[in-house]
């Protein structure tokens, strides 16, 4: 499977991962204090991502990278989007 890509459509974070033959999409919304990059696990792709676990640390984000893993494994591909507000109190 494809690792999470990341990109900013104006202004706006996105960060997407798809399985390798999706047949619906989840869109995922975070709550306040949080970001799009918050679902998904660092990678090459997705430099800014900071969701799931690796390197022997512990869970970063544990119910949001599990989510996001449970979506993918049932053939969903995953997209979140991060609010506007990204310096005061990150929410919608």
């Amino acid at each position: 499977m494809a690792s999470a890509m990341y990109t900013k459509v104006q202004g706006a974070e996105v960060v997407w991962q798809t399985p390798p033959s999706a047949h619906a999409l989840l869109l995922l919304l975070h709550g306040c204090g949080h970001s799009a990059t918050d679902f998904f696990p660092r990678s090459q792709t997705c430099l800014n991502c900071q969701g799931g676990k690796g390197n022997g640390r512990a869970w970063v984000f544990p119910e949001e990278s599990k989510v996001t893993q449970a979506a993918l494994q049932a053939g969903f591909a995953v997209m979140a989007i991060s609010s506007a507000d990204r310096t005061s109190k990150r929410c919608w």
